[in-house]
């Protein structure tokens, strides 16, 4: 039996300083990979006008309070009342900033103080370069608070406004104001609001587009659907001035009024007073499609050959 003196202990493992430093990089990459995840995410969570916020600027310190963390420093909102205090101070050195005020406004509808909000939402159109693009950002503020009649307001500035320099080449149906105008129709018929305010929407609409023909289609269309037989009358007359040279339109809404109003023939006599040899295609199909849908094509063809008949007699008579 050996003595205690005689056994033999392990030596220590010896560790590098390569495995050290591995070991050091292994942890810290560990960490800054989580901090960076957890940055992603928390991003992804933002809302729009707080992902894109410029990086080191004083708007930023505003909005993020500074956090370090093992390695790696990282940003984190602020809660609505603080930034809602840091962004008071931005606005006391530069109270013309429209930027501002609508930031702040945001961080007021973070903070449920939808009164302030809408008080910045107010200076942010005030002192903006831009005012319609204000204006729908405020409509959108009431959009989100269920604020119909603000919200309409709102939005017809946009639509009445006369065209801006910047919109001289873009097609009508994508200017803000047209969008505008859609927007109402959309607003109108989400909360059934009365046809008074739809047939004032479609005037205003007419106004800021005289010469988008589309737009009197679709208010011709509407009052028929309404059955306000005088009103679909003077559309029409209204296009007429307005489009002097189209003789498709007027022959067709005509006709198509008393159609609706359930004057049969007094439709189909609006296109046989009218009548062209060279009339375009869409034209005739028109005429066409009424034979059809008042189950007259018989009678027009009896007719037809009547008359050829009729002029081939008097022919023969000369």
């Amino acid at each position: 039996m050996s003595s205690p003196d005689n056994l033999r202990v392990p030596h220590p493992r010896a560790v590098s300083p390569r495995r050290v430093g591995y070991r050091l990089w292994k942890q810290t990459t560990a960490v800054a990979f989580s901090v960076v995840f957890a940055a992603t995410a928390a991003q992804a969570t933002l809302p729009p006008w707080l992902q894109h916020v410029i990086g080191a600027s004083t708007i930023e310190a505003a909005l993020f309070r500074s956090m370090q963390l093992p390695s790696v420093q990282a940003l984190y909102p602020r809660p609505p009342k603080e930034a809602q205090t840091e962004l008071a101070r931005l606005i006391t050195s530069a109270p013309n900033d429209a930027q501002l005020y609508a930031l702040r406004a945001q961080t007021d509808e973070s903070a449920l103080d939808f009164t302030a909000a809408e008080s910045d939402w107010k200076l942010s159109v005030q002192h903006s370069k831009d005012p319609v693009n204000a204006k729908l950002q405020i409509a959108a503020f009431y959009h989100r608070r269920l604020e119909v009649p603000q919200e309409l307001a709102a939005l017809t500035e946009v639509a009445s406004a006369p065209a801006i320099p910047e919109e001289r080449f873009v097609d009508p149906a994508h200017q803000r104001s047209w969008n505008a105008f859609i927007r109402i129709f959309a607003l109108i018929n989400d909360q059934a609001l009365p046809a008074a305010q739809t047939n004032a929407t479609f005037q205003a609409f007419v106004t800021r587009y005289p010469a988008e023909p589309a737009v009197y289609a679709q208010y011709l269309t509407w009052q028929l659907a309404q059955k306000d037989w005088p009103a679909a009358e003077a559309i029409i007359a209204r296009y007429r001035t307005a489009f002097s040279k189209d003789d498709i339109f007027p022959i067709r809404a005509q006709a198509l009024l008393d159609y609706r109003r359930g004057d049969i023939d007094q439709a189909l006599a609006v296109y046989d007073k009218s009548f062209q040899p060279l009339w375009p295609a869409s034209l005739v199909q028109s005429y066409f499609g009424l034979l059809d849908a008042t189950h007259r094509q018989r009678a027009f063809v009896a007719d037809a050959r009547a008359r050829l008949s009729g002029a081939g007699q008097r022919g023969e008579a000369r």
